[in-house]
């Protein structure tokens, strides 16, 4: 109950306007999934829709280029954004990720090497997608050379065809995106991080980026954020959520 009533208070109409929220968001299977131009499912979009429902607030959904809806949302024209990094400011993120990510480096199916090392790929021409701006954070902490590709899929056809030998790629869609061009592609193991992903807020809405994150945490305590990733992956947010913070150890 004492809950509740924080939610009342914090949403009275002082604090907040009652038009409809603006979230925009790209394709990111399995977390966002485009159909026909709309997100239609994901567990980031099922996610938003039982918290949004919590806070009785209503909302719609927008697909946008990546870049453009960073933009958009940076400059307070849209509200919030779907999967954004911490290093997209003044975007602001909550405590409570909606989404962890592996990332791994790619190589051509054939080639030579299986393990990853950073230091061995120091100085290396790596292959990541434009606009992926905690992609470019992490090569540049490891002393990667980097080359933006349009898209995922010219990413890795430019992989096949020599333009370059490794790609940094998000392990939940790289062997899907790579199928789909028909590139013949491995991850070196280990993987290189684990990527912590949230709805973030444009700097307009603070509170709302608030109030969001202790929906979050209530969904967290109640199971439902399990129960909505299990639909989506062989594991649940808790799991994942253990994996992040382990890898982000090991980083340290």
């Amino acid at each position: 109950m004492k809950y509740v009533l924080t939610l009342l208070i914090f949403f009275h109409p002082h604090f907040i306007s009652s038009q409809t929220i603006t979230i925009c968001g790209a394709s990111f299977p399995p977390s966002t999934i485009v159909e026909n131009g709309e997100l239609t499912k994901g567990y980031s979009i099922e996610l938003i829709a039982e918290a949004f429902s919590r806070l009785q607030l209503e909302y719609k959904l927008l697909v946008l280029p990546w870049s453009r809806c960073l933009k958009q949302v940076q400059t307070n024209d849209i509200d919030a954004v779907i999967d954004t990094s911490t290093h997209n400011q003044p975007i602001i993120t909550g405590d409570l990720a909606i989404s962890y990510n592996q990332l791994a480096i790619y190589v051509r199916k054939d080639f030579y090497e299986d393990t990853y090392s950073a230091g061995s790929l120091k100085n290396q021409l790596m292959g990541v997608p434009r606009g992926y701006t905690s992609y470019l954070k992490i090569a540049k902490k490891h002393e990667w050379k980097t080359f933006e590709a349009d898209n995922e899929e010219n990413m890795f056809i430019m992989l096949k065809k020599g333009r370059f030998d490794y790609v940094f790629a998000d392990t939940s869609t790289a062997l899907k995106v790579a199928s789909k061009v028909n590139v013949a592609v491995k991850s070196l193991k280990p993987v290189v991080t684990s990527e912590a992903y949230y709805l973030g807020f444009s700097p307009d809405n603070r509170k709302l980026a608030a109030a969001f994150d202790q929906v979050l945490a209530q969904m967290i305590k109640d199971g439902a954020m399990d129960s909505i990733y299990s639909r989506y992956l062989p594991y649940s947010y808790t799991e994942i959520k253990k994996i992040n913070t382990a890898l982000s150890l090991e980083n340290d």
